[in-house]
């Protein structure tokens, strides 16, 4: 005789085992997805954050600065130096020259607020320039300029200057490339412009 409604052990077995299968193929595609859109959304906030460094050079009438920082997110955040890892973040602020020293923050000048910080979302994520920078300048007429008042031919040898954006545990990756020109595209292939 059948008991009451419900299930079988052998019935709870096997929906147990389809769906440790089911988990088993499709939590590493799920992995894959999300480093993929971890690199896309960094990607995308760089592009956007030199757009937005443009525009409000442009707006502003004078120069802003896109830097990568130690600690972007602090209050008292300055550029750091010329370097190849740009993986804990970057600042975007406008650049006083009078009051200020010429392409660097002076957290107590009111006039060189940050307009933006970014923090990576994800320490997966590594975000690698090359040649080494420490930033760009915009002026007013949309022009890109390295830190030092150089203009951006005079790093890497007329070559766009790279970022490559990738995930750590896995071969996800997509360039950010820098024109001469200030032009800024992304790269169908990692690694290349």
């Amino acid at each position: 005789m059948r008991g009451g409604p419900g299930f079988t052990l052998i019935e709870a077995v096997v929906v147990v085992a389809i769906a440790a299968i089911l988990l088993a193929v499709g939590v590493p595609s799920f992995s894959a997805f999300l480093d993929r859109s971890r690199v896309t959304a960094e990607v995308n906030q760089l592009l956007s954050d030199l757009a937005l460094a443009r525009s409000e050079a442009v707006t502003r009438r004078g120069r802003v600065v896109l830097c990568r920082s130690a600690q972007p997110a602090a209050a008292d955040a300055i550029c750091a130096g010329d370097g190849t890892d740009w993986g804990s973040g970057w600042i975007v602020f406008a650049d006083h020259a009078v009051a200020g020293t010429a392409f660097q923050r002076d957290p107590a000048e009111a006039a060189e607020a940050v307009i933006r910080a970014h923090v990576p979302a994800s320490s997966r994520i590594t975000i690698q320039a090359n040649p080494a920078l420490a930033g760009f300048a915009v002026t007013a007429d949309g022009t890109l300029w390295l830190l030092n008042g150089d203009p951006l031919t005079t790093l890497g040898g007329g070559e766009p200057i790279r970022f490559d954006v990738a995930a750590a545990a896995s071969a996800h990756g997509r360039s950010l490339c820098v024109a001469a020109s200030g032009r800024v595209r992304t790269s169908s292939r990692f690694g290349a412009c």
